[in-house]
């Protein structure tokens, strides 16, 4: 190739490479063997111009990202046929580099920018492969002042990572160390996302504007303090971090602590770790426990969390003093944190103290059993049930032993050995309560094989004294109905208690009479299109006509005429059970709502005490009683022909006269446009 030997072959053709584009060569050929070589012979050839293609983007995968609070490096792997690079900044176009790397500068700490690259050459440019950066905050150091500058509406977020758990505090000042006051504002928070606030301050007192924020924070762990000026003020400032104290003192169980912190404003933090679970009890008293030591108005806050932001217990003052007292479930060998303070702000100067006052033990539950409690005031019962099937299930009290008499009790259900996850709670029983108006009764769902947790105790400071019972009811509605034929629902009809609703599903296949005789409880039958065929109650009997289809037959407890109820659990005996109390608190800030509630029960004709005879002129009087949360102006109370709120109404009265809050009641003489012996049911 020009002139010059370049290569030898045994073929009769060969190829140059690595020549130059759009330049002409001239080339030759001999031919060689034993005897010697023969003339060249030439001829000439032009490469082609080299037209270059667009390169591919850089690999997405090869993207990564660093950042410092004020820059963002972004780093690729190379493209095949790029000779440079392009870089974009949310958008639009940032720079160009030869290089395999990118550093945005001037960047605002804590703050996400969506960045990206393109690779380019002569032919064009590649589209862009993009990624999210975020820059850091400018880290705040221990004792290491940092003077800040910020225009009106900017924020700045520092980076804070305590070496050790204890108090410390963020505070601004003089830009320099001296100078005029600005008006800052100093939130902190838990993460770099700023979702998580733990507290805020904008004037540390009432002779500044500068602000001050004290928290006990956890070693180790980093937290994100914002600063920025009052509303639209700029900052012209100093931020500073200091310790308070390095470590938090424990609290020992009744071990008291003569508390005495002389700066105004000023606040003490223990830590506490029971080592058993159970109820506890914090409180202030007399510094020294000397009675001539002077009050100190104390304020008690009590966290779960390092933090401070999960407030499980809080009390300013108890029974009329100026101490405080917090009364908690707690967990064994967690640790909680008592924050104490002056509400007034002043100096504080009490004694704190920490009792243990039950112990939290589980007893075990079975379902269709009840368990008679008897403990003295501010005690708890605790039990722990592990349902054998999925399904709805009834959690309540009632008299002790069966027996007549009233407790005003409180049942709560946990999720958890802990006392943490809370998924139902009931004081007074919402619907109809024939056990007494105070007793209470929770209706769940509960799954099979889970433990649950319940907590028994009384309303108030009284004793607690009641029975309590768990009853599974799978079939009290019509879509858990049992399927039954006439026979067996006879046979199975067991009611296990006042509460409980049995659902029986009958298909009817040909036309047939059926004969209903009810010897005890109370049956009412219905069609699958939800229509009354008949109620039917104890000493009633009847014969049917039914057509082919699908019939539901609801089974309940009504108290014989004898007075004494017939059960297949809890031994229920002899009780003339209240259903004239509370059977719903109605709310004064809702508008106008309805709920059914049951009349004074008397003995009708035919023995029954579940329906309402208030005939004219037979003299039977019967009391609606009510609970409001808040004074309602009006009520509304209507008579209905039967059972359902669609079924006539026989009398209806407004009542305009006012009703505090709290219980209520209205006497209904008889009265309506129906003949004499209608018997009504009343719905509210």
């Amino acid at each position: 190739m020009n002139g010059s030997e370049f290569a030898t072959t045994y073929s009769t053709s060969y190829t140059f490479y690595g020549l130059a584009s759009d330049t002409t060569y001239t080339l030759g050929v001999k031919g060689v063997n034993s005897y010697g070589s023969s003339s060249v012979t030439t001829t000439s050839g032009t490469t082609l111009v080299d037209v270059p293609t667009v390169p591919l983007a850089p690999d997405l995968s090869s993207l990564s990202v660093t950042s410092t609070d004020t820059t963002v490096t972004l780093s690729w792997s190379p493209s095949s046929g790029a000779t440079s690079y392009r870089v974009i900044l949310n958008g639009s176009y940032y720079g160009t580099t030869n290089s395999t790397y990118f550093t945005y500068t001037g960047l605002e700490p804590l703050t996400t920018y969506y960045i990206g690259v393109a690779a380019s050459n002569t032919a064009g440019t590649s589209s862009y492969s993009p990624i999210i950066a975020r820059t850091r905050a400018t880290t705040l150091l221990l004792n290491n002042p940092i003077d800040v500058d910020l225009v009106s509406d900017k924020t700045r977020v520092y980076a804070f990572t305590p070496p050790s758990t204890g108090v410390y505090s963020f505070y601004t000042g003089s830009y320099g160390g001296s100078g005029t006051l600005n008006d800052t504002m100093l939130d902190l928070y838990e993460d770099d996302q700023l979702a998580n606030q733990i507290t805020s301050n904008d004037d540390a007192s009432g002779n500044t504007l500068f602000s001050e924020i004290k928290r006990t924070l956890q070693g180790g762990v980093t937290y994100y303090i914002k600063l920025s000026g009052y509303e639209t003020t700029a900052v012209h400032a100093r931020i500073t971090v200091t310790t308070e104290t390095s470590s938090i003192p424990p609290l020992a169980l009744n071990a008291p602590e003569d508390i005495s912190a002389s700066q105004a404003g000023d606040y003490v933090v223990y830590q506490f770790t029971p080592a058993q679970s159970g109820e506890y009890e914090f409180s202030t008293n007399y510094y020294g426990d000397s009675p001539s030591s002077p009050d100190n108005d104390t304020v008690m806050s009590v966290f779960s969390d390092y933090n401070q932001t999960d407030l499980i217990g809080y009390n300013d003052d108890m029974d009329g003093s100026l101490f405080s007292n917090v009364k908690l479930s707690l967990i064994a060998n967690h640790t909680y944190f008592i924050m104490v303070e002056n509400y007034a702000g002043d100096p504080i100067y009490t004694r704190l103290l920490a009792t243990m006052k039950q112990q939290v033990s589980y007893a075990t539950l079975g379902n269709q059993q009840s368990v008679d409690v008897s403990l003295p005031s501010y005690r708890k019962a605790y039990y722990q049930f592990t349902p054998s099937a999925s399904g709805h299930y009834r959690f309540f009290s009632s008299p002790f032993q069966g027996q007549a008499g009233l407790n005003d009790t409180v049942l709560e259900l946990y999720a958890d050995a802990a006392l943490t996850t809370l998924l139902s709670r009931n004081d007074d029983a919402l619907d109809i309560h024939p056990y007494g108006e105070v007793y209470s009764k929770i209706d769940y769902t509960l799954t099979q094989g889970t433990t649950y947790y319940v907590v028994l105790r009384n309303y108030g400071s009284a004793s607690l004294k009641a029975r309590l019972t768990v009853e599974d009811d799978f079939d009290n509605t019509k879509n858990s109905a049992t399927s039954a034929n006439w026979d067996q629902i006879y046979l199975n009809n067991r009611i296990s208690s006042l509460y409980d609703v049995n659902y029986y599903k009958v298909v009817v296949t040909e036309r047939q009479k059926v004969h209903i005789g009810v010897s005890k409880n109370s049956l009412m039958l219905e069609d699958n299109q939800g229509n009354i065929l008949g109620i039917y109650d104890q000493g009633n009997s009847d014969t049917i006509s039914l057509s082919p289809g699908i019939y539901f037959i609801r089974a309940q407890y009504i108290s014989p005429t004898q007075g004494v109820s017939e059960l297949s659990v809890g031994s229920f005996t002899g009780y003339n059970f209240d259903f004239s109390g509370k059977v719903g608190s109605i709310g004064g800030s809702i508008n106008p709502q309805s709920i059914n509630i049951q009349a004074v029960p008397i003995q009708d004709y035919y023995g029954r005490t579940d329906v309402i005879d208030a005939t004219p002129r037979t003299g039977n009087v019967h009391d609606f009683v009510f609970k409001y949360d808040l004074p309602h102006q009006e009520t509304t109370i209507d008579i209905h022909m039967g059972r359902r709120n669609d079924d006539p109404i026989v009398y209806s009265m407004n009542y305009n006269i006012g009703f505090a809050a709290g219980p209520n009641s209205i006497s209904w003489g008889g009265g309506g446009s129906k003949p004499k012996y209608t018997v009504c049911h009343a719905l509210y």
